[in-house]
């Protein structure tokens, strides 16, 4: 096979004027620094170019999106307006009510909890017709009593006033109702109950 290629083992030795003429350190690396000096500043042009395209193509696409959508703000108004006052933000983690029975037409005074009382007059409630009822009545209860309960319970923790928004601050909170036969109950016209709750209050202790 014919050899197409020559290795030279013992190339010449440049001459003193080549050398010398690349012994300039001092400008070839200020001749380097220029060239990074002028890629960075390509770099930055680029970066500031992409920017901007991002910027304006945004501006040009929030117009077009809300010529395409002109029912978005309405819809998502809808949407907040049709959610439940009260809305747990997670499906199935709920505080289990505790039952009570009460006869209807006696009466009585309930002791929920080692701190919640509830009284209940004689003929206090109504079905849904509002026909009163008659034998035994089922009283069930939960507490809220952290910021936990109050999370998982989905109840609202603010309000407005004068178009100025609050946070409430509760101390506790207890729902009560009645039921008979898995129906809710209504408290009777004229007729109320009174529930007692025994709060508890931290004492710094001093020496």
């Amino acid at each position: 096979m014919e050899k197409r290629y020559k290795i030279n083992t013992s190339p010449a030795s440049p001459p003193e004027s080549s050398i010398r003429k690349h012994m300039d350190f001092d400008a070839l690396l200020e001749k380097h620094k220029q060239s990074s000096a002028q890629k960075s500043t390509n770099v930055r042009r680029l970066y500031f170019g992409i920017a901007t395209a991002a910027a304006v193509a945004l501006l040009l696409l929030i117009p077009l999106w809300e010529r395409l959508n002109p029912g978005y703000d309405q819809m998502a108004d809808d949407h907040f307006a049709n959610q439940p006052f009260i809305n747990p933000p997670l499906e199935g983690v709920q505080k289990d009510f505790v039952s009570k029975t009460v006869d209807s037409q006696s009466g009585g005074s309930i002791d929920l909890s080692d701190h919640l009382e509830v009284q209940i007059p004689k003929a206090a409630f109504v079905n849904q017709t509002g026909e009163a009822v008659q034998g035994p009545v089922e009283i069930k209860y939960r507490e809220f009593q952290d910021f936990v309960d109050f999370f998982i319970s989905g109840i609202p923790m603010h309000y407005d006033s004068l178009d100025q928004r609050y946070l409430l601050e509760s101390a506790g909170m207890v729902e009560v109702f009645a039921e008979q036969n898995g129906a809710r109950l209504q408290v009777a016209p004229g007729k109320s109950l009174s529930v007692r709750v025994q709060g508890k209050v931290r004492v710094e202790a001093s020496n």
